[in-house]
């Protein structure tokens, strides 16, 4: 039957195939972790304001959709529905689905996904786990209002290894060290960080820069924000300074989950990536 999460749920071995076959949803602040060799079955998967968490060997196969969304409560003050719990899936192991939508929240991780991935208007996508490579077996689409978020060191960046069409409508943005400075940056291309082939052995670093005509360009460093232009060779090219922000606004918390979860994610950069998107002022 159908199963509901509002509290933990962790599978460390086994399998429930066959008998799991319906819906299942993650909701309010609810931790659902496959870790081991778990590998987990069901029809469609809705992650509503929760954290879902694939790690090692442990596999998510669903029959249809992976659906992310924030959660929301309804303000008796303001007569409005205002935002509850971020939603956040990280996927270290293997998440497969027909489609994969991030309407909400973050998606990130450095295993595989199956299935063609959509991150919706105000969601973000953060590959890798500071870094590191995520594959995707289908297509990617970035919606307007979306963003990607490229952690770089001074030896190794964030990678993206798709097998199908990426097409990049929102933002794309490098984060680099104090250290290590922009010139570092712009002496690589989107080559550097966008694969495409059958798998992460067998990829090769793309030539064709179409699908990334409607996107735009930032990289952050320090507590600053920067636009680029992106030329034919795919070089960051044009710099122009946006705006900083204040070391307190890099403080601030974002909605997500509890501690609990903070502990077991091992992944608090992931999160203060994202936190600090937020807290710079863009042009719009």
């Amino acid at each position: 039957g159908d199963l509901l999460n509002q509290g933990i749920f962790l599978m460390t071995g086994g399998s429930t195939e066959p008998f799991l076959t319906t819906s299942v949803s993650n909701e309010d602040d609810g931790l659902f972790h496959v870790r081991g060799d778990g590998q987990f079955s069901a029809s469609d998967f809705y992650n509503g304001g929760g954290f879902v968490r694939i790690v090692g060997d442990g596999e998510v196969r669903l029959s249809q959709t992976y659906t992310q969304k924030n959660s929301t409560v309804y303000d008796r003050e303001t007569n409005e529905w205002v935002e509850d719990y971020s939603s956040l899936t990280i996927v270290n192991g293997l998440l497969a689905a027909t489609t994969i939508d991030i309407l909400d929240g973050t998606l990130g991780g450095s295993g595989s996904i199956y299935g063609d991935v959509n991150i919706g208007d105000g969601a973000e996508l953060l590959p890798g786990n500071s870094p590191g490579t995520l594959f995707i077996d289908g297509d990617l689409l970035v919606n307007v209002g979306a963003s990607i978020v490229l952690e770089i060191t001074d030896s190794e960046v964030d990678r993206l290894v798709v097998t199908g069409t990426i097409t990049i409508l929102g933002d794309i943005v490098f984060e680099l060290p104090d250290d290590l400075g922009l010139g570092f940056l712009e002496n690589l291309s989107l080559a550097d960080f966008f694969f495409d082939g059958p798998s992460v052995a067998g990829a090769t670093a793309i030539t064709d820069f179409g699908g990334f005509s409607g996107a735009s360009f930032f990289a952050t460093t320090g507590n600053e924000l920067y636009s680029y232009d992106v030329n034919a060779s795919g070089r960051l090219v044009n710099r122009q300074f946006v705006s900083s922000v204040s070391a307190s606004a890099l403080a601030t918390p974002v909605p997500t989950m509890t501690a609990y979860g903070l502990v077991l994610t091992g992944l608090a950069l992931v999160l203060i990536a994202a936190r600090r998107l937020r807290g710079f002022s863009k042009p719009e």
